[in-house]
């Protein structure tokens, strides 16, 4: 993934992002190529071949209250034995092999699971940053259990500035709106070659953030 390509008000036009831009793909050659942009950055990105796949909702207020869990979904805390089982069933959803991620993310965050059958299915995580706490990555079976994992790590942070960023396919959006968070952008999501796919049995709802996926 690529991402925080910033380049300062008084130095736009100058060709600085598509030299930025021109570094980072000559380093990554031969690899396949995600990124979240901004409307501004869109024409660069197309210049360079990156094709529009999805958009990005972003969410985001001071959560006035707790969303409801669904009792019937097995939430718990995860575990240190959780952590291949988290691991197998992200890379299942995102499409590609996130090991270095899980472990930087997840070395800050809270994080939950949710257990069938003795089988990790699903995993969520909230860690602090900027004016709150973001949650995500949220990965899970279907609407249900990734709706359970969200109110759950919620569940600590009613007057709290909450941050989530799902992808719109995942039809997350009118519920996250529904219980005060609303959509604040709508990044586009861009890949250089084929984007991601993910395996049946696991989607990836909420990213960790735009610039990682």
């Amino acid at each position: 993934t690529i991402g925080m390509i910033i380049v300062s008000a008084d130095a736009q036009r100058q060709g600085i992002g598509g030299r930025l831009m021109a570094a980072l793909l000559a380093d990554a050659a031969g690899r396949r190529m995600t990124l979240i942009s901004t409307n501004e950055g869109a024409p660069l990105y197309t210049r360079l071949g990156f094709k529009p796949f999805g958009f990005i909702t972003q969410h985001q207020a001071v959560l006035a209250r707790v969303p409801r869990i669904d009792a019937a979904v097995p939430v718990r805390a995860a575990r240190p034995e959780d952590r291949s089982a988290i691991e197998a069933v992200d890379e299942r959803a995102a499409g590609m092999e996130r090991k270095q991620l899980l472990a930087a993310v997840m070395g800050i965050a809270d994080t939950v699971v949710v257990e069938r059958d003795g089988e990790v299915c699903g995993y969520g995580c909230v860690r602090r940053w900027g004016r709150g706490v973001v949650i995500g990555p949220v990965i899970a079976r279907d609407q249900t259990d990734a709706r359970a994992i969200i109110a759950t790590l919620a569940s600590a942070y009613e007057g709290t500035f909450v941050r989530i960023d799902v992808t719109e396919a995942c039809g997350l959006a009118p519920w996250l709106v529904e219980i005060g968070l609303p959509v604040v952008d709508r990044p586009v999501a861009m890949a250089l070659g084929e984007p991601p796919q993910a395996m049946p049995g696991a989607t990836l709802f909420a990213l960790s953030n735009q610039s990682l996926g």
